[in-house]
C-alpha cells in the first residue's frame, strides 16, 4: 500500500517523503543534494523542476533508481512546474 502510495506522487512529493523519512529539516537536505535550502525547498514544492545533474544527485542521496524518482513528463505536470533550477 505504501509503495503504491509512492509510486502514485509526483516527484515533488516524493522527494518531501524521503526527506521526512531521514528525519532530514530541508537544510540537510538541501547540503546532502549539493544546493541551498532555498532551491531545495522549491524542488519540494514543485516550483522548480531540478535540472538533470541534480536529479541524479537527489536519486543517490536518496539511494532510488532515478527512473522511479522522476518520470520524462514530470517537468510538463501543473502549470507552475516549469521552471528549472539548481
Amino acid at each position: 500500500m505504501i509503495e503504491e502510495i509512492f509510486t502514485n506522487c509526483p516527484w515533488y512529493k516524493k522527494i518531501e517523503l524521503l526527506r521526512t523519512s531521514k528525519e532530514w529539516c530541508q537544510e540537510k537536505a538541501g547540503e546532502m543534494c549539493c544546493t541551498y535550502k532555498k532551491h531545495y525547498w522549491q524542488w519540494e514544492k514543485g516550483y522548480c523542476y531540478p535540472r538533470a545533474e541534480n536529479r541524479k544527485i537527489i536519486a543517490a542521496v536518496f539511494g532510488i533508481d532515478i527512473n522511479y524518482l522522476f518520470s520524462p513528463n514530470d517537468q510538463l505536470m501543473g502549470n507552475k512546474r516549469k521552471k528549472t533550477l539548481n
